[in-house]
């Protein structure tokens, strides 16, 4: 099937370039992240979810602008990488992964997921990385933890009652939590360990995770990520900045990350994380 491109909808059976055309980042060009979001909710499968008085579509555009906001005022200092590019690409990569035909799925399964998880999975990826600088955590899950506090102060401004506040952001806190890298192997290791058993908290961190990751671990696209991830890194830590533009550190960064959703699996991200890593082998 074909992408349908004026639309930005995707659609099943991608084939590797079809996945890397889905992603453009165009330099020196302003990203209205509020536009692409209003966008986004207008399309599938944002515009059919269950969402009564429009409570999910109202704080998911009040948080988009205000993250517009925010890093439009940065000027020249927005990082070369945490950027709106950024967040419209993990909210491209949501509705990708979403796209997967899984609904299928035993209602039991704790991949299962409600129009409250869905919505609450495309709040975590607007704000994720809300308030990020282009520096690097200097303690644990630090850059997080601030992009909580800014999504907290917005949905406080959207008039929400005490319960409903502390409902969406219990919610939406071990999901953006888990996003800090340092934390990947805690939360894959639910997934492949007899020991460890995994709830449907985890598989919304999983697929939240593998959000944030997918554009990054694209051949093509990802090497130019990679890039920019140098970019930012150039002053604030030199040396992960010339790993990271290194096929050496685009390798290890392959090998260190998986996909382990249902999602990605029949989206086929697993085997062209493999074979990207084949291919920087024989450089």
């Amino acid at each position: 099937m074909k992408i349908d491109r004026s639309a930005n909808k995707p659609t099943l059976g991608f084939s590797l370039p079809e996945i890397e055309s889905f992603f453009c980042r165009s330099p020196g060009i302003d990203t209205d992240f509020f536009t692409f979001i209003t966008d986004l909710l207008n399309r599938p499968p944002w515009n059919e979810l269950i969402d009564p008085s429009a409570f999910y579509r109202t704080i998911c555009l009040e948080l988009a602008q205000e993250v517009q906001n925010h890093n439009k005022s940065m000027g020249l200092s927005e990082p070369a990488y945490h950027n709106r590019s950024h967040f419209q690409d993990v909210c491209m990569s949501l509705t990708l992964l979403l796209s997967q035909n899984v609904s299928s799925q035993n209602i039991s399964s704790d991949w299962y997921f409600q129009s409250d998880d869905l919505w609450t999975l495309l709040l975590c990826a607007i704000g994720h990385d809300f308030g990020h600088d282009g520096s690097i955590n200097k303690s644990p899950q630090e850059l997080e933890k601030r992009s909580l506090e800014k999504i907290n102060e917005v949905l406080k401004a959207c008039n929400l009652s005490s319960r409903k506040l502390q409902d969406v952001m219990r919610r939406m806190e071990p999901i953006i939590l888990a996003t800090d890298p340092a934390f990947f192997n805690t939360l894959a290791n639910k997934f492949s360990s007899n020991l460890l058993k995994f709830n449907k908290t985890d598989c919304m961190c999983m697929l939240m995770v593998e959000s944030d990751l997918l554009a990054s671990a694209l051949p093509n696209y990802g090497y130019t990520l990679s890039g920019l991830l140098a970019k930012e890194w150039k002053k604030s830590n030199p040396k992960a900045a010339d790993l990271v533009a290194s096929n050496d550190g685009r390798t290890g960064f392959l090998n260190y990350i998986r996909f382990i959703s249902p999602h990605s699996n029949m989206l086929g991200m697993e085997e062209i994380r493999r074979e990207s890593i084949k291919q920087l082998q024989k450089k």
